[in-house]
């Protein structure tokens, strides 16, 4: 058992309070986890009870963090886990507290792929293989990318008809082959198969 002698607010942050015990700095806890865990000068605690409490307080550490870099946008599980582990929050805790927000409905990699490319349709269309790479990097699942693709993107040949409509302008003045050559570089930029770049010429080579 050691002896709680001395509990004072850390110098670089006052919602911190460092713990010593027998006179020695033994550990360090957030305010409100010292509170509710009812500490004072004086008591006695065992190393197991310690480290209960260490426990106790990364994993809020862990919740507040998570909390703060969901705020800004929506998080794939990957991304909030990456963030932990570059907090130095344990594996553990971090995969703790990442199951507590997947019960509160704020992780969720399904409704994130479906978002994703809601979002990308709507503002900055592409073809599969770009959206496909952007979710791969965020931790999204093959069978959950595959799933939002399958439900939510129209006919890729249309979309990239769509957008070379638009950059057409760009290319006025410019001898046949090299406008195609231009066309067909920019729709394979943003993420068309070469096979749909085939075919979105050849349905606008009346106008190409």
């Amino acid at each position: 058992m050691g002896k709680i002698t001395k509990i004072e607010p850390q110098r670089r942050n006052k919602t911190r309070r460092s713990i010593w015990l027998d006179g020695c700095y033994s550990f360090s806890l957030s305010e409100r986890v010292l509170l509710q865990a009812g500490l004072r000068v004086g008591d006695e605690v065992s190393p197991e009870r310690v480290e209960n409490l260490i426990s106790l307080d990364q994993r809020e550490r862990a919740k507040e963090i998570a909390f703060r870099y969901l705020t800004y946008r929506p998080r794939t599980v990957r991304e909030v886990l990456d963030k932990l582990r570059g907090k130095d929050i344990p594996t553990d805790i971090a995969e703790t507290v990442i199951e507590d927000l997947k019960r509160l409905k704020l992780l969720d990699d399904r409704h994130f792929a479906r978002s994703w490319i809601s979002e990308r349709l709507a503002n900055r269309p592409s073809g599969k293989r770009l959206l496909q790479r952007e979710l791969r990097q965020k931790g999204v699942g093959e069978e959950l990318i595959e799933e939002a693709l399958e439900e939510l993107y129209p006919q890729e040949v249309e979309i990239a008809k769509g957008l070379l409509r638009k950059r057409m302008r760009r290319f006025k003045g410019l001898e046949p082959h090299k406008m195609r050559a231009r066309a067909w570089n920019f729709l394979l930029r943003r993420g068309f198969s070469p096979q749909t770049a085939q075919d979105c010429l050849e349905e606008l080579s009346d106008e190409i």
